[in-house]
């Protein structure tokens, strides 16, 4: 069958229907689902319709589909989404403006109020502008090839045009940084070698800055980037953004911050000291899908240098707009010309709940990580492996024998997913492995501390007999 406008009314309102008895049954969803699929779907000759589409598309899967954004689903750094956001969503398919310049939708200037209001929220300088990309790796990537390019258009090469190889010897010198940023030294071609992890503070996720300044000074005339971090995967923790900025400033260094989800720690006086100096960054890359709450794809990237950003990705091309430098022509700023309006979910949810929502959010979410914290450290069965520096916890399980083994952190944690009231990830900390959680979720309440606790001891007793019945 052919799509019909008559088919909207019909199909739409049983989208809703399924959608608004998931968000009834969202908290008694287990956080996590492994899903294997029960035979394969032959294509339809002629086709069911819309209605029928999206009655089958629940059939098939609605009661598979986990509660990933509910209030205890805290592995990872994963946010929830917002009333608001979710409705902003639904119309930003609906309406499916294009995320380009075109002038013929309000779509780049929706992007435009959603940046500045986030640059206020954040209490960034005028003087970065802003865009949406498809999450926090993708900017950190883009924060990269800026720096590159930046670099080079310093020494009088285009690297865009030429290559990295005309620029060679490049290095990027971090901490305990997020694996997309190796992956983005791949990706541009400056290779994975090229990131160099250096030393860390005693006790911390942060940066030496006395390692970080004898590398810069063993390097005076080398190209480099500094990838400075904003809340570390595994505690959450923050570089000395200030001192490393004094640092890029001395050695012409492109400082790029990844701020995934600590950006968001500037909304609270008593937290914005972790990430002071930060607004001095040259790039920065966050994701809104984290403490913003707002539903994937949302990452962010903010920049000071317009001329190396559009030098990088600029489109050269005769049925598209000349790559002036304008800070609204997003196709000439970032690596997609298709662009999803993923700025309107953010601008409901900024315009729903303002600063003192959004403040309220990661307060909250910070106070129930350290009472969380405070609770497992005060169990025997569990040993609390760092200060809670923000929203991240890092724990592990123990018996008379002392922490959990790797495999004993692997089955801990399977048995939580197969347990299904708390969904946490490992990592490993001091060459140890350990459970760590992320809470960031609106939803999140002090009564998932207590079911949360009842889970991480039910499921602690059952793998150490299991371990036991091993021997």
């Amino acid at each position: 069958m052919y799509p019909a406008e008559e088919e909207f009314p019909s199909a739409l309102g049983a989208a809703s229907r399924h959608v608004s008895k998931f968000l009834d049954t969202l908290g008694s969803r287990p956080p996590a689902v492994p899903y294997w699929p029960a035979g394969s779907v032959r294509l339809e000759e002629d086709g069911i319709g819309a209605e029928a589409a999206v009655d089958r598309l629940w059939q098939r899967f609605g009661s598979h589909f986990s509660g990933s954004s509910g209030s205890r689903y805290w592995g990872y750094v994963h946010g929830g989404v917002t009333p608001a956001a979710i409705s902003a969503d639904w119309i930003c398919s609906a309406v499916d403006q294009t995320g380009q310049m075109h002038g013929d939708s309000p779509a780049a200037a929706i992007e435009a109020e959603t940046i500045a209001m986030l640059r206020d929220l954040l209490e960034l300088p005028d003087a970065f502008h802003g865009m949406f990309v498809s999450g926090g790796s993708m900017a950190n990537y883009c924060g990269l090839a800026i720096g590159v390019q930046r670099l080079g258009l310093e020494r009088g090469v285009d690297v865009s045009r030429e290559g990295v190889a005309a620029l060679p010897g490049l290095r990027i010198l971090t901490g305990e940084c997020h694996a997309s940023t190796p992956r983005a030294a791949g990706m541009l071609g400056l290779g994975r070698n090229a990131v160099e992890r250096l030393a860390l503070e005693p006790g911390r996720e942060r940066v030496s800055i006395a390692a970080l300044r004898a590398r810069l000074e063993a390097m005076p005339s080398t190209p480099t980037i500094i990838v400075a971090n904003a809340g570390t995967v595994a505690i959450g923790d923050f570089d000395d953004v200030g001192a490393i900025a004094d640092l890029s400033e001395t050695n012409g260094a492109h400082l790029h911050v990844d701020g995934a989800f600590g950006l968001f720690a500037r909304l609270s006086p008593g937290l914005a000291g972790l990430s002071a100096g930060l607004e001095r960054a040259d790039t920065i890359a966050s994701d809104a899908h984290k403490w913003l709450n707002v539903p994937y794809d949302s990452g962010l990237l903010f920049s000071r240098h317009l001329d190396a950003q559009n030098g990088m990705f600029k489109n050269e091309s005769s049925y598209l707009p000349p790559p002036a430098t304008d800070p609204l022509n997003f196709p000439n700023l970032g690596p997609e010309n298709s662009r999803r309006l993923r700025a309107l979910p953010a601008w409901a949810s900024l315009m729903a709940y303002g600063r003192s929502g959004h403040r309220a959010l990661v307060e909250r979410s910070v106070a129930l990580a350290s009472a969380l914290a405070e609770r497992l450290d005060g169990d025997a069965g569990f040993a609390l492996l760092a200060h809670p520096w923000l929203n991240i916890v890092c724990f592990a399980p123990t018996s008379d024998r002392g922490r959990f083994s790797q495999s004993g952190v692997k089955r801990f944690v399977e048995a939580l997913i197969a347990d299904g009231r708390v969904r946490v990830s490992s990592a490993v900390l001091d060459d140890q492995p350990c459970v760590r959680l992320a809470i960031l979720n609106w939803r999140t309440a002090p009564s998932d501390l207590d079911i949360a606790m009842a889970a991480f001891q039910d499921c602690r007793a059952r793998v150490i007999g299991e371990l036991q019945g091993d021997e």
